[in-house]
């Protein structure tokens, strides 16, 4: 499945969104969840993310086993120097609500930094209260802290879902992990690791 990905150009993109809608019906989508392809500019750069909904009122959002959402977009271009794709932003934000209001965790990734720009490439948003008092800087809520992480993969997050959320898969742990973990190897060899 992951050497699709390594033919270069535009036809990477098609193959990253099926990549992406297997993992998913492998392990917690739903079965209305989908992956769509979106925006091709000038057929440099687009967007995989999750569709909910139907035609203008669908938003980025894969619908999992639990009946909760995870909000899945990943920005992707061609470089024009190699002709691989790359991974401009992703955002991938788990939540009980499709409008997001209920959200628990949000991962961010953005590869170039505006100049003069603070917060990590790769970072974690928790929404929670901490349960010691006066560990934030005065007015700051915890949900607004940008906590730096290693660059976050659709894989880990899968299986974060699953070990620690209990989100149902629908393939035994012996397939699922197995296919999360080459999907995730393969991804790592040769994924851009932010400052952070």
């Amino acid at each position: 499945m992951n050497a699709g990905l390594r033919v270069g150009g535009t036809e990477s993109f098609g193959y990253f969104r099926d990549l992406v809608s297997y993992l998913f019906c492998v392990t917690i989508g739903h079965k209305d969840a989908g992956i769509h392809l979106t925006g091709i500019q000038g057929g440099k750069r687009a967007t995989v993310e999750g569709r909910y909904g139907d035609g203008d009122s669908s938003v980025p959002l894969v619908r999992l086993t639990n009946n909760y959402f995870l909000r899945l977009v990943v920005g992707v271009y061609v470089d024009s120097s190699s002709n691989y794709m790359r991974t401009s932003i992703s955002d991938f934000q788990y939540q009980k609500d499709e409008l997001g209001d209920d959200w628990i965790f949000r991962y961010e990734y953005k590869r170039d930094k505006p100049n003069g720009e603070t917060k990590p490439s790769a970072h974690l948003h928790v929404r929670g209260e901490p349960t010691a008092t006066d560990v934030l800087r005065e007015g700051k809520p915890l949900h607004k802290v940008h906590f730096p992480c290693g660059r976050p993969t659709i894989e880990s997050t899968i299986r974060l879902l699953i070990d620690d959320f209990g989100v149902e898969p629908h393939a035994p742990e012996t397939i699922w992990r197995p296919v999360l973990k080459e999907s995730e190897d393969s991804f790592l060899g040769v994924a851009h690791k932010p400052e952070v």
